[in-house]
Order: structure tokens, then C-alpha cells, then sequence
């Protein structure tokens, strides 16, 4: 079976230092870049690139700023892994044995939430299960957007921050601020509100249950969701 394709995937997303650059890093790099190398440790751009399985046309692609021959090599943050890789890898990890397949009904986004105020924001990426936005954010970012999208992955909290950053959890574990300081315009809708530097303006789903299963069809091959996909990638990056 090629699961085992999606599972190296996974592996190495965990093996990644952090979804957020923790160093200075190239402006162009690439933008659907979601785990990072922060280079202060002192290892080669060879053993990195060996140690995660990169090719160096593919390491250079990411990172223009280092040429095929790893050089130059600086104390930087590096990508070392994109949306596009990860999505590529999936593509192929079918599995080959028969497997029910079930008709779910998506359950649409609550009527009901509730706002819980502006919180310390994501620090290291602890606080929260999922972090929807790439470093470069997201340009299009509305609070509803990111309700819904939480929702659908069976979050029961959404998290907007800094205008255009979207993060998911099951839990709250932050301290107020002056509520004031939540002050960034979210960048799909700048009459409102979406968070401040550090911080996140929190809402709860009121009503969130998990989608019911509603009848098992013929067996098919499957091949694994995207949503199943992104719960794996992004919980316990730190």
C-alpha cells in the first residue's frame, strides 16, 4: 500500500523545528512554506538537506537564496517543506485494499458563538492545535471565514490574529490584556476586528457536534482528506 508515503509526509512535518521561522528569513521564499530549519545549531545545508529528504534543486527552489552548491549557508530560516509537496505526497497515498466508504453530512458552520475576548496570542504555536495561515498570513482573512473553517475540522475554538492569521483548538489557555489592544483590521474585511500583535481576538462554537454518519455506500479505494490531513500536520509543531 502507498499510505506509507503519507505517513513519511507527516514524519517529516514533525521533524520540522516549527511552523514559523524563528530567525530572519528570505522574503522569497516560498509562500506556501509550512515548516522551517532555523539554522543556529551549526549543522551543514548538506546534512539538512539529507536529513529531511530534500533534493537540492527542489531545497533551492524553496529557498533561492541558496544556490545548488549550499551556499551561501547563513544563520537563517530555511523552508523545508511546502503545502505543495505535502499535497503531491497524498496524491499518491491511496491505499489498494477495498475500504466502506461512508456518506457524511457537513454539518454547516453554528449560528451561535461566542465571543470571548481578546487573549494573549500564539507564542509557539502550544496554545493551538491548528494554525490555518502560512507566516505570510492570510490576505483575505474574515472572522466568519475563520469560524467556519475551524468548525469544519471539529474545533470548538477559533482564534483571529494580527489581521490575518487563523488558529483552531479545543481548549483556551491565555491571559487577558486591555481588551483595547485587539486593534488590527482583518484583512478581508477591515470594519473589523481581527486581533492585535501577539494577540487573538477568541470565539467559541456554541453548538459545535461532529458531522453524523448518515449511510455506508459500495467499498472503493480512498484516499485521504485533505481536512483529516491538516489535523495531523499541525498538532504538537512547536
Amino acid at each position: 500500500m502507498k499510505i506509507s508515503l503519507l505517513l513519511s509526509a507527516v514524519a517529516l512535518i514533525h521533524q520540522a523545528n516549527c511552523q514559523w521561522p524563528q530567525l530572519e528569513f528570505d522574503s522569497d521564499t516560498a509562500r506556501d512554506c509550512v515548516g522551517w530549519y532555523d539554522n543556529y545549531k551549526g549543522e551543514t545545508c548538506e546534512s539538512v538537506r539529507d536529513l529531511f529528504g530534500i533534493p537540492p534543486e527542489m531545497f533551492h527552489k524553496w529557498n533561492p537564496r541558496v544556490g545548488l552548491d549550499c551556499k551561501p549557508w547563513e544563520k537563517m530560516s530555511y523552508c523545508i517543506v511546502t503545502q505543495e509537496r505535502i499535497d503531491d505526497t497524498a496524491k499518491t497515498a491511496t491505499t489498494t485494499a477495498p475500504t466502506p466508504t461512508t456518506t457524511i453530512n457537513t454539518a454547516p458552520s453554528p449560528t451561535s458563538w461566542a465571543a470571548l475576548g481578546c487573549y494573549t496570542g500564539y507564542v509557539s504555536n502550544q496554545d493551538y492545535e491548528v494554525f490555518l495561515s502560512t507566516v505570510f498570513g492570510d490576505d483575505d482573512l474574515t472572522i466568519p471565514k475563520c469560524k467556519n473553517d475551524c468548525y469544519l475540522r471539529s474545533y470548538k475554538f477559533a482564534a483571529v490574529q494580527a489581521g490575518n492569521s487563523c488558529m483552531c483548538g479545543r481548549d483556551v489557555d491565555g491571559e487577558w490584556p486591555d481588551q483595547t489592544e485587539c486593534n488590527i483590521p482583518c484583512s478581508g474585511d477591515k470594519d473589523t476586528v481581527c486581533g492585535g500583535r501577539g494577540l487573538a481576538n477568541v470565539f467559541r462554537a456554541e453548538n459545535n457536534t461532529a458531522p453524523m454518519t448518515t449511510g455506508t455506500v459500495a467499498s472503493s479505494p480512498t484516499q485521504s482528506s485533505g481536512a483529516g490531513r491538516n489535523r495531523v500536520m499541525f498538532q504538537g509543531w512547536h
